[in-house]
C-alpha cells in the first residue's frame, strides 16, 4: 500500500466525535457521531449502552422495508421500550470504515422522546479507541494501551469495567450514551456515603421514558487502577433490566467519568485499557 493510502485509511479510521454539555444540568454530555445511511448523514448518538441502533423516522427511513423481529424492544433505565417502535432494514449504515448492510433497526416513534442511537449492532467486533477529551473515536486503530484487563461483554456485546471506591466495590456497563452515571436505588442506599445529594432533574432514557430523578453528585473512584474526580450521577431502580444469563451490574457508567480518560475498548477480543 502507498504512503497516500495508508494515511487516507489511518484517516478513516478516525471518527470527529461531537460532546455536547446539557445547559440545564452541569456536568451531563452526550456525545454524537456523523454516520451515512443509505448515503444520507445522520447525527447520532454514539451508544455503547445500546444493542440495536436507533434512527429518526423520516422521508428515507419511511421508504425502508419493515423488519418482523420476534424479540422485545429494549428498555432504558427509566422503563421499557415502547411497543410502537417501528423496525426496518437499512441498507447500508457507514461510520468511517465501518460498514453494515441490510441492518434492523429501531425507528423512533412520531412525537417520541427516543433519540437516535448508533448502537453495538454497528460497533460490536471492534476495537474502540475513545478520546472524548480530544473529540475523536478511533474504530479498529492500533493505538497502544497501557494494559489488557478483562471486559466481560453481555450476549449482544454490552461492556463492563469495575469501578471501586475504597472497601466498595460494583460492575459497571460502560456506556457512552449515558449523559450521567446511573447508580442503582438499592445499590445507592446500601453505600450513602458515595453520593452527595443534589437537586432533581427530569430525566429521558435510551427508550424514551421521561421521568423525575433524584441527582447526586458520586464520590471519587477509580477504575483500572487510574482515580476519577467527583462527578453528576442520578439514582434510579435498575436490578433485573439485564436479560437473565447476562452481566450483573449496579452502575451505569456514563460521559462524566468517561470524558475523563482515554479508553480502549476493544468488543472484539473482550479487553480494555487505558489508550496511550
Amino acid at each position: 500500500m502507498h504512503g497516500a493510502d495508508l494515511r487516507d485509511v489511518t484517516l478513516r479510521r478516525v471518527i470527529p466525535v461531537e460532546l455536547r454539555d446539557d445547559p440545564d444540568a452541569p456536568g451531563a454530555a452526550e456525545a454524537y457521531v456523523v454516520a451515512t445511511v443509505a448515503g444520507r448523514e445522520y447525527r447520532l448518538m454514539l451508544d455503547t449502552g445500546g444493542a440495536r441502533s436507533t434512527l429518526p423516522l423520516d422521508d428515507l427511513t419511511s421508504t425502508f422495508a419493515r423488519a418482523d423481529v420476534d424479540d422485545e424492544p429494549g428498555r432504558g433505565a427509566l422503563g421499557p421500550g415502547s411497543a410502537d417502535t417501528g423496525r426496518v432494514v437499512v441498507p447500508s449504515i457507514a461510520l468511517g470504515p465501518l460498514e453494515v448492510r441490510d441492518l434492523v433497526v429501531d425507528l423512533a416513534p412520531d412525537g417520541s422522546d427516543a433519540p437516535t442511537i448508533l448502537g453495538l449492532d454497528v460497533l460490536r467486533g471492534h476495537r474502540l479507541e475513545l478520546r472524548l477529551a480530544d473529540l475523536l473515536l478511533g474504530i479498529d486503530t492500533d493505538a497502544p494501551v497501557d494494559a489488557e484487563r478483562a471486559l466481560p461483554l453481555s450476549s449482544r456485546s454490552h461492556p463492563h469495567v469495575v469501578v471501586d471506591w475504597g472497601d466498595v466495590e460494583a460492575t459497571a456497563l460502560f456506556d457512552t450514551g449515558a449523559s450521567v452515571t446511573v447508580l442503582d436505588a438499592a445499590f445507592a442506599a446500601e453505600h450513602p456515603q458515595l453520593l452527595e445529594p443534589l437537586p432533581p432533574s427530569t430525566g429521558t432514557d435510551a427508550a424514551g421514558n421521561r421521568a423525575e430523578t433524584p441527582m447526586a453528585r458520586m464520590a471519587a473512584c477509580e477504575i483500572g487502577g487510574r482515580r476519577f474526580v467527583a462527578s453528576l450521577a442520578t439514582v434510579v431502580p435498575m436490578r433485573g433490566i439485564q436479560r437473565p444469563g447476562e452481566p450483573d451490574f449496579d452502575l451505569i457508567l456514563g460521559v462524566p467519568v468517561i470524558r475523563q480518560a482515554d479508553w480502549i475498548i476493544d468488543l472484539a477480543r473482550g479487553v480494555w485499557g487505558f489508550a496511550g
